[in-house]
């Protein structure tokens, strides 16, 4: 009998065909699993270089809120010079215990006529500054022939200062004009500075606190910016691919550097996760195909189906990853914006409740009972009132500031240091007062392109006897008789800030006060409060519960009232700042 042939090779060669098929969809499978782990490395280096972006913008959001606010008293000396040049040590020394009064991390202000210092408060452990030539010490010259150049506030330091210790310094030219009105040009005077203690502008940061879970680096010593030399950290952080930001100070920056404390990581941590699951997909795809492999027509069908529903997958992964890189894009620039937001929030709301009379401070005053209340309708307030007692004069202030937040903070605070600085200076002309004020505002909005202004009028008190100025709401008077008198102030001022002189708007009306009167000042918020109804508070009705309560203390009067204002609200949220002011004649 004839031997039969042999189906060996085509059985080995379909075998073969079998085991590279499976080989090519594991690899596939194996290629895809890599791509995947690329993207999410990716992803989690660019997660972790935002979380480190988005700690370091918070630092530089404190950081610059912090050195402008102590601008603004660098900048209120030199203006208080160019209208005074021959102050004398005691007026300086006066104004200078109501700049350090709240403002603890202040170690002492001076002026440099010629740039030599020439006045200096507090005095006692700084008489070594005294006389000492600015340009004369090397590493001071620049910082201060820039300033003077450029005319221009500038931030020096960290300096290591004759007197013991180290901090920075912020230097404001002064230049006065020795003939105004003449156009001639301004002579310089000399310089303003506020020396800071260095701990105090590193702790506003939380720089200690950030520094714990950051490598934190500083450079740009007198605000050279990456030319300038480190100050804060190791200078080494700079050449480990760090997070940059640049922080804006007076004529010049500061760069800020920062890795995590344990380095860049080039792995994400699920990446051995992932390759786990792909390693296991592909030796299950494989096996599939293998076994389909023994069947051509189903297999070809799988392979093609298989091939579409790979291809498929494969754009639906890439859409994905895109997706996800646009979603943490615009996540992390939210997380930015939203950290910035808080920073500047939280500076303006520290700057509001730096601004208000303490209660203590308040019940010193002997002739008249003084209450108060406000709320803020955001985190915010825009309100603004103050009460400063010198000898018998009393000089009460109260105001509105357009808008919310930080800009709003700051006009407050330039209002409440000029009042208190032509106070110290023993200004009580009401009319130059109030113009003062203006034009030191209208000069500093023009200067920062800030569209602000606010409502100010201003009381002097002095024997019972109160004096007028400024336009604000009206100024109710109960009488202890029961006599209800309301003044308009609409024609004692103009608002502040949006023009440079409102000397000829500026008039005052005269009141007496006898014993059990009351004053009630507010703003605009009291009486537009709107309740459930939608009708507003009112004058009247404030007029009416403070004729009311006339026999009561102060505080209660306001206790009172803002019990009334809280039932015509009905739980409904305020839309606008509220503030109260109660005053009794003793």
């Amino acid at each position: 009998m004839p031997t039969s042939l042999r189906r060996s090779p085509p059985l080995r060669f379909g075998q073969a065909q079998s085991i590279g098929a499976a080989a090519t969809a594991a690899l596939i499978v194996l290629v895809a699993t890599s791509v995947l782990v690329g993207s999410e490395n990716r992803q989690f280096r660019s997660q972790e270089r935002a979380t480190v972006l988005s700690k370091l913008s918070t630092v530089r959001a404190k950081l610059e809120g912090y050195i402008n606010s102590q601008l603004l008293l660098a900048e209120s000396l030199a203006a208080y010079v160019a209208a005074n040049p021959q102050v004398t040590q005691a007026e300086f020394a006066r104004m200078g215990t109501v700049l350090l009064e709240k403002n603890s991390g202040i170690r002492s202000v001076n002026l440099a006529k010629n740039s030599v210092i020439s006045h200096i408060y507090p005095l006692r452990g700084n008489e070594l500054a005294l006389g000492l030539n600015l340009v004369a010490k090397p590493e001071q010259r620049a910082a201060v022939e820039r300033a003077i150049q450029q005319k221009r506030s500038t931030i020096a330091g960290p300096v290591k200062l004759v007197q013991g210790g180290v901090a920075f310094i912020n230097r404001t030219p002064a230049f006065v004009v020795d003939q105004p009105g003449l156009n001639s040009s301004p002579t310089y005077w000399g310089l303003a500075s506020v020396v800071v203690d260095e701990m105090a502008i590193y702790e506003a940061a939380d720089l200690p606190k950030v520094s714990q879970q950051l490598a934190l680096t500083i450079r740009g010593k007198d605000g050279l910016g990456e030319r300038g030399d480190v100050f804060w950290g190791q200078a080494q952080v700079f050449q480990q691919d760090p997070v940059l930001v640049e922080v804006a100070i007076p004529n010049g920056t500061w760069q800020l550097a920062a890795t995590p404390r344990s380095g860049w990581r080039d792995r994400s941590p699920i990446a051995g996760v992932i390759w786990l699951l792909g390693g296991a997909l592909s030796i299950g795809v494989g096996a599939v195909v293998w076994k389909l492999m023994g069947e051509p027509t189903r297999l070809q069908r799988a392979v093609d189906q298989a091939t579409v529903e790979l291809q498929t997958a494969l754009q639906d992964l890439r859409q994905e990853m895109d997706n996800r890189q646009q979603v943490e894009a615009a996540l992390s620039n939210s997380q930015l914006a939203l950290t910035k937001t808080q920073a500047e929030l939280e500076i303006a709301h520290r700057l509001h409740k730096m601004l208000l009379p303490p209660k203590s401070e308040l019940a010193a005053i002997e002739p008249l009972e003084i209450a108060s209340f406000t709320a803020a309708a955001a985190e915010v307030s825009g309100d603004y009132y103050d009460v400063i007692c010198q000898g018998d004069h009393i000089k009460i202030g109260i105001g509105d500031v357009a808008g919310h937040g930080l800009e709003s903070g700051l006009l407050m605070l330039m209002i409440q240091m000029a009042a208190r600085t032509l106070l110290a200076a023993c200004e009580h002309n009401s009319a130059r007062f109030l113009n003062t004020i203006n034009r030191a505002i209208y000069e500093n909005l023009q200067r920062m392109n800030l569209h602000k202004h606010a409502t100010l009028a201003l009381l002097d008190y002095q024997g019972g006897r109160l004096c007028l100025t400024g336009q604000h709401e009206e100024v109710i008077v109960v009488r202890s008789s029961g006599t209800i008198e309301r003044f308009d102030t609409m024609d004692l001022g103009f608002p502040i800030g949006i023009e440079p002189d409102i000397a000829h708007w500026v008039q005052k009306a005269t009141l007496e006060l006898k014993t059990g009167d009351v004053v009630v000042l507010y703003t605009d918020g009291i009486t537009e409060a709107q309740g459930d109804r939608q009708m507003a508070y009112g004058v009247e009705r404030l007029c009416w519960v403070t004729c009311q309560q006339r026999d009561r203390p102060a505080s209660e009067i306001v206790a009172a009232i803002v019990a009334d204002l809280r039932s015509h609200l009905n739980q409904q949220q305020p839309e606008d700042d509220m503030t109260l002011l109660v005053l009794k004649q003793r």
